[in-house]
């Protein structure tokens, strides 16, 4: 496991641009274009292959990497390899959160 998810951080930080792509928002939300909460490879291919620097070959490499033995690309998976901090709050649902922090929204 930690071998796989030291690849999939290697081949996202080579890959470049999709990683990064929708820095300003949600890079999964962007990928998961049906919003089924799970990425699948059709998905993540047109996402990273958008700009054109990305093709569809590496792409396919990119996904089986990132995505494991059952083939979709779960939030969780993306954010261990992404490094993002686990928190509800981050995506926007603040309804685990403590209401003392989310007073003023």
């Amino acid at each position: 496991m930690k071998k796989a998810i030291i690849t999939a951080a290697a081949v996202a930080f080579t890959c470049g641009g999709f990683a990064f792509a929708d820095i300003e928002g949600d890079t999964f939300a962007a990928m998961d274009a049906d919003g089924d909460a799970a990425v699948t490879e059709a998905e993540f291919t047109a996402f990273v292959t958008a700009d054109g620097e990305i093709t569809g070959d590496e792409a396919s490499l990119q996904f089986a990497v990132l995505a494991g033995e059952d083939g979709v690309l779960l939030r969780e998976e993306y954010d261990a390899v992404m490094g993002v901090k686990e928190d509800a709050a981050d995506y926007g649902d603040t309804s685990s959160a403590d209401p003392a922090e989310t007073e003023g929204e």
